[in-house]
């Protein structure tokens, strides 16, 4: 057992040798180190350190804090390095069910207060320290210690035990001194500290407002900081009655003025119409209060920037923005729209498709088609409506049909020289957005198209060195396609009959005619012609009605 126990001990003092501490249940392990020139003075310094370690474990332990512990100290081992000593002490202690007696509470407290070596004519003394915690209200407030900053509250600092002067120092806030005495065990440290200024604030104030105090402009409009004292404020607008206050302001005041200056009016006349200019009674919303008129009507309003909307029960809301000069009159009419209008649009522009025959065989790409768009659109319920679309096919360049002198042996080639056409189809947009001026939208599409081509054939002789040239010849066929596009529109709905713009991107995907074929001097030849998916875009100009 002896052995055991000498075992044990060399291992907890090789374990404070790497300078840890834990807890293990209900036995705590704690180590400290101490350095001094002295060793006797060392090896107090690393048990009270080992002690802080204990009081630093427990204290942060609901079932330890204030229950009495069992204390064994371990073996010292101390090596001097150069001119000083380098000890290392453990301690260990069992936690136990009975609460902590004062008797122990003091010893620990007294255990437990930090100290430091200190030399004092040629000999080493301790000097003890405490730890303190600062606290201000409001926090944040920087803490000297002697004249020197230290932290910022709250915050926690290991002081010397002593008559010290310390002072609290925050921003907008009368700087505190006091001389307090620091003493054995924890102690917390608290400032009150009072506001140097007073603080006002305006309510209501316009955007245009300049706020002069005391004849000086100043930029801050809420919480203005003043000096204790007594002040003028004044607040001119280009659209109310100038406006001022005289009063007194103390330290760590607050003062709230309310604006209610007289405004300065202009007047307004309001009328609304449905569709085909019939006048309806709406009523008036001003700056989001309901007035007691209703168009029509003639009324004075504040000068400057105002939010008019105009509401009936049968219509959309119409809702406009108006910037008033001081004596303006100014006249409005608005034509409201039906809760229930359909839209109706007509659609005309510009784009570009290549045709389903691209890989028809030439020297030079064929570039297909110029698309002249017409399209009529008709809503069928909130956001999805149907187009009917009709797109003419021009041949937007003229083809070299020049030959190549030699090609593979006996092959025919064809040359395309000329295309024309239209597309008919029916799509389905279903918007994902729509406000006042602008949506856009993905629309599925079916059709059909109708194409004719100018072509002439060149067959190569069986050595490829030359060819013979059969004369041009024209065919006419059909083409069903699917296809998937995304349109933007930018249009004011608030219109009841409105311009705009629009841009379609969308891709089509043809069927391979059946059964194409045709005739050069009797000799039935299937035409080259691909069912490949095909981009094609349009740009142009809508009315919506």
């Amino acid at each position: 057992m002896f052995a055991c126990l000498v075992i044990s001990m060399n291992a907890k003092a090789w374990y404070c040798l790497e300078v840890a501490s834990e807890r293990q249940g209900d036995v705590i392990n704690a180590c400290g180190i101490g350095e001094a020139v002295d060793e006797d003075a060392a090896r107090k310094v690393a048990l009270n350190n080992a002690y802080k370690e204990l009081d630093l474990i427990c204290s942060h332990s609901s079932d330890c804090a204030d229950k009495a512990l069992e204390i064994t100290p371990l073996r010292t081992d101390c090596k001097k390095v150069e001119s000083i000593y380098r000890c290392h002490r453990g301690i260990t202690a069992n936690i136990t069910s009975k609460p902590r007696d004062l008797s122990q509470t003091q010893l620990l407290q007294e255990v437990f207060i930090p100290k430091k070596i200190i030399q004092q004519d040629g000999a080493n003394y301790f000097q003890k320290t405490s730890i303190v915690d600062f606290n201000s209200n409001p926090q944040g407030a920087r803490v000297h210690v002697d004249g020197v900053e230290v932290c910022q509250t709250p915050c926690t600092k290991e002081i010397d035990q002593g008559e010290h002067k310390l002072s609290y120092e925050k921003d907008d806030y009368e700087f505190l001194t006091e001389v307090r005495q620091i003493g054995q065990g924890r102690q917390s440290l608290g400032a009150n500290l009072q506001l140097r200024f007073g603080y006002l604030t305006i309510v209501g104030l316009p955007k245009d407002a300049v706020v002069k105090v005391n004849n000086k402009e100043i930029s801050s409009k809420e919480k203005i900081r003043l000096n204790p004292n007594e002040h003028v404020i004044a607040v001119t607008s280009n659209y109310f009655q100038p406006w001022f206050r005289q009063f007194q302001i103390k330290k760590g005041e607050f003062l709230e003025f309310k604006y209610d200056a007289e405004a300065l009016l202009g007047h307004v006349k309001i009328s609304a119409t449905d569709d085909k200019g019939n006048p309806i009674e709406a009523s008036i919303i001003l700056n989001g209060q309901k007035l007691s008129q209703k168009t029509p009507t003639a009324m004075p309003i504040p000068a400057g920037q105002s939010y008019i909307t105009l509401s009936n029960s049968d219509f959309k809301d119409q809702s406009f923005e108006i910037n008033l000069k001081v004596d303006e009159k100014l006249e409005i009419k608005k034509e409201l729209i039906p809760n229930n209008y359909k839209n109706e649009a007509w659609y005309i522009g510009l784009g570009y498709s290549p045709a389903s025959y691209e890989n028809f065989s030439r020297k030079e790409k064929f570039s297909c088609c110029l698309l002249i768009d017409l399209a009529y659109q008709r809503n069928i319920f909130n956001r999805v409506s149907i187009k009917f679309s009709y797109n003419y096919l021009g041949d937007t360049t003229s083809v070299d049909n020049t030959v190549s002198a030699s090609g593979t042996p006996n092959t025919t080639i064809y040359k395309a020289s000329e295309a024309t056409g239209y597309l008919l189809f029916v799509s389905l947009p279903i918007y994902f957005s729509k406000s006042d001026h602008f949506s856009w939208y993905l629309a599925p599409e079916l059709g059909r198209s109708k194409s004719t081509l100018k072509y002439e054939k060149y067959t190569y002789s069986s050595s490829g060195a030359e060819y013979i040239e059969t004369s041009g010849s024209e065919l006419s066929f059909n083409q069903s396609f699917k296809g998937i596009a995304i349109g933007w529109e930018w249009l004011n709905l608030n219109n009841v009959k409105s311009t705009g713009w629009y841009l379609i991107l969308g891709m089509r995907k043809y069927e391979q005619p059946k059964n194409l074929n045709f005739s050069f001097n009797q000799n039935q030849t299937q035409l080259p012609i691909s069912s490949s998916p095909r981009g094609y875009a349009s740009i142009g100009w809508m009315i919506a009605f």
